[in-house]
């Protein structure tokens, strides 16, 4: 009986605390706060913040969207909901207005704030990283980069929080069509700064000035006096360009393409025929290299025409046997 009597007054002792606690809470406007459900009606919401008295959500305080009733808001006695305190009851009486839609708003809000805040350490971060970019960069330098994007004349390298441009003229020795036949996006690739333009915030890049230059030992490749095999790559009034090899090409004058005259280099060659030719000049300093098609026919003429003459030539009748008498 003593037991029952200690577990009563335990509890008698919890409900007064609580009810002191409600009593001796202070609520502000504004504040946001947890509560229960207690019931939902036509035009209300009855709701438990532990306050000394309930708050009341009204219809147009549940939600955005228009409502006929409370009870199309889904709510049900014993939901945990969170609610802000909009207005305390001037009558002193304790009694307060709560709101859900409210809620919604501010954390939408807050979230914006967050965003415009992330977005100013972001900038901020950013004009930190231009800067020491810019204090550091030089024109010669080689720096790393990662492709960010590719274009018809040429591709965008990040380098570090700063854009530079290699354009696609920069990229390779050899001729090339589109960006892609040599960088992909997000390939990470050295270049050199070419160019800087300080006050517009420009930078020029080069590819193919990291690489081995074909021309420095070009001359070792192409001895005057060889043979060599190339692809016509384009025709001028003067003469014919042959590539032998990406970066490197050969001139065929209009007056070597053939032992007779000319009037136009497309009357003898046409833009990707394979063709041989002698090397009758080699100047490595001016990236120059003179080919002769003629000379190069000639002695294929020489034996051809040989082994006509030698075809045609009457054979020797045999010398007559001189008979004794």
């Amino acid at each position: 009986m003593q037991e029952f009597v200690n577990r009563n007054n335990e509890t008698e002792n919890a409900e007064d605390r609580a009810e002191l606690e409600a009593a001796l809470r202070v609520l502000k406007e504004g504040e946001i706060v947890m509560g229960i459900v207690v019931s939902v009606n036509d035009d209300y919401v009855m709701v438990d913040v532990g306050y000394k008295s309930e708050g009341t959500i009204n219809l147009n305080e549940v939600t955005h969207r228009p409502l006929k009733n409370a009870r199309e808001s889904g709510l049900k006695p014993g939901d945990q909901i969170r609610v802000m305190v909009y207005a305390l009851d001037p009558s002193g009486e304790g009694g307060l207005r709560l709101s859900i839609r409210r809620v919604a708003e501010a954390e939408a809000w807050e979230s914006i704030v967050k965003k415009f805040e992330a977005g100013e350490v972001i900038e901020s971060e950013r004009e930190g990283v231009e800067k020491s970019f810019w204090g550091t960069v030089e024109e010669g330098q080689v720096r790393e980069g990662t492709v960010k994007s590719l274009t018809d004349f040429g591709a965008f390298i990040d380098l570090g929080g700063v854009d530079g441009l290699l354009h696609i003229s920069e990229m390779s020795y050899g001729r090339i069509k589109h960006p892609s036949q040599v960088i992909k996006e997000g390939e990470k690739l050295q270049v050199k700064v070419l160019r800087l333009d300080r006050e517009k915030k420009k930078v020029s890049l080069g590819l193919k000035q990291v690489m081995s230059d074909p021309w420095v030992t070009a001359v070792e490749r192409y001895a005057e006096g060889t043979i060599v095999t190339g692809t016509v790559a384009r025709l001028a009034t003067f003469g014919a360009f042959v590539e032998l090899e990406p970066g490197v090409d050969g001139l065929i004058h209009i007056s070597q393409l053939a032992d007779h005259r000319v009037n136009t280099p497309g009357d003898v060659v046409q833009v990707g025929q394979v063709v041989q030719a002698k090397v009758v000049g080699v100047n490595p300093e001016q990236r120059r290299i003179s080919l002769s098609l003629r000379d190069a026919l000639a002695p294929a003429v020489e034996e051809a025409a040989e082994t006509t003459a030698a075809a045609e030539q009457p054979a020797e009748e045999p010398a007559e046997e001189k008979t004794e008498e």
